[in-house]
């Protein structure tokens, strides 16, 4: 029997927290701004391809931020940001999904080298290479255990991260594939969001539709989804202040 206190349930309340208006707010006539997402996204194409992978879990999302994310999609787009913007966001989602998601599943997975190799490079070609580095180790060890008489299966933590560091790998390639050369069409270029999402949501694979996920994994991708993408939004939001 599934517990009554699962994963849905106790993220809405924590999240219904922090979306709550005030009193004093309620007493006023003006609408709520969401809290969750400061600066609009809907006119990047890069934030609302991450968007769109996360919400092909919807049945996981806690449903204060599914609200927040499908008022942001539906929002009216009076103009698409630059490809300078697309450009700096993709590499806001190529560095997290390197820096923090490839490292956190292979850790879990027993990889603890192969996660701080990801998260001490300083340039996102070398730290594709991290991680399409990680994803190979893992992929030979299971080899190598299928050829002792082991099973060609991957266990969860290992599938998860294989994974994780294949969408890794991908993500950091779209913004940097074409350097030097003509321009990569944004369209490309902000499928680095995707492979973010798909990196970030690996502990999801095999939940299936109507399931219940872990918990405590639950909790952490999605604080980690509204912080990447306030990150994406910030980075072009400073360059405007500095100038």
């Amino acid at each position: 029997m599934k517990s009554v206190y699962n994963r849905r349930s106790a993220m809405t309340a924590a999240m219904a927290l922090v979306l709550a208006p005030s009193g004093r707010s309620m007493a006023r006539s003006a609408p709520r701004v969401p809290t969750l997402f400061p600066r609009p996204f809907a006119g990047s194409r890069t934030v609302t391809t991450f968007v769109q992978e996360l919400l092909g879990h919807e049945w996981l999302v806690p449903i204060p931020l599914a609200r927040e994310l499908h008022i942001e999609l539906t929002r009216p787009i009076t103009q698409y940001d630059s490809y300078a913007d697309e450009v700096q966001r993709a590499e806001v989602f190529a560095w997290f999904a390197i820096r923090t998601i490839a490292p956190r599943y292979l850790r879990q997975a027993g990889y603890g080298l192969e996660a701080e190799n990801c998260e001490r490079q300083t340039s996102l070609r070398e730290g594709a290479l991290a991680a399409a580095t990680a994803q190979h180790t893992i992929g030979h060890d299971q080899r190598v255990r299928y050829d002792r008489g082991g099973v060609r299966t991957f266990a969860p933590p290992e599938h998860f991260a294989y994974g994780a560091s294949a969408y890794a790998c991908n993500s950091a390639h779209d913004p940097t594939c074409f350097v030097g050369m003509p321009p990569t069409p944004v369209e490309w270029i902000a499928q680095s969001g995707w492979q973010c999402a798909r990196a970030l949501t690996q502990s999801f694979a095999s939940v299936y539709d109507g399931e219940e996920a872990d918990p405590v994994e639950s909790a952490w991708v999605w604080d980690a989804a509204v912080s990447v993408i306030n990150q994406a939004m910030a980075v072009c939001l400073q360059d405007e202040v500095r100038t």
